[in-house]
């Protein structure tokens, strides 16, 4: 009599680790977490600046506070909302918190004293000035 291993393996059309394999891999990994729960940050450049524009919808400018600690500019939002309504019979109380942190490291070509953030319309614009020596102007050569 011959022994043959057996493994119970489930048939590949109910495998589901293609599936949802992705989806956890992306959404509970140390970024894609973060992705998933964070507000975008849409970042443009040109030859003067850098621009930050991060959408906050429902905040309002004093729940915005943004720090520089050396070459990291961190950004923090802490909004808290309490509603509250009575009746003769009942009292119903609602608290809603809105958080949201992103940190972005600033390189040497940024000149730190002269960052500027403007909130309007539930959009924050963070303006990062380049450093004069940074910025390349053009130059002309003259063909002889």
């Amino acid at each position: 009599m011959t022994l043959v291993r057996f493994e119970r393996t489930m048939p590949s059309a109910f495998d589901f680790s293609d599936v949802f394999g992705e989806f956890f891999n992306r959404a509970f990994s140390g970024t894609g977490l973060t992705r998933l729960f964070q507000n975008a940050v849409n970042v443009y450049e040109d030859d003067k600046k850098v621009v930050l524009e991060i959408a906050l919808p429902g905040v309002d400018k004093k729940d915005v506070d943004i720090q520089l600690n050396e070459d990291l500019l961190e950004i923090k939002v802490m909004r808290k909302e309490e509603r509250e309504e009575k009746d003769e019979n009942y009292i119903r109380r609602e608290f809603d918190f809105t958080s949201f942190e992103r940190s972005f490291h600033i390189p040497d070509s940024i000149d730190a004293k002269k960052i500027e953030a403007k909130f309007e319309n539930g959009v924050l614009y963070v303006t990062l000035p380049k450093k004069q020596e940074v910025i390349v102007e053009p130059k002309k050569i003259k063909v002889k």
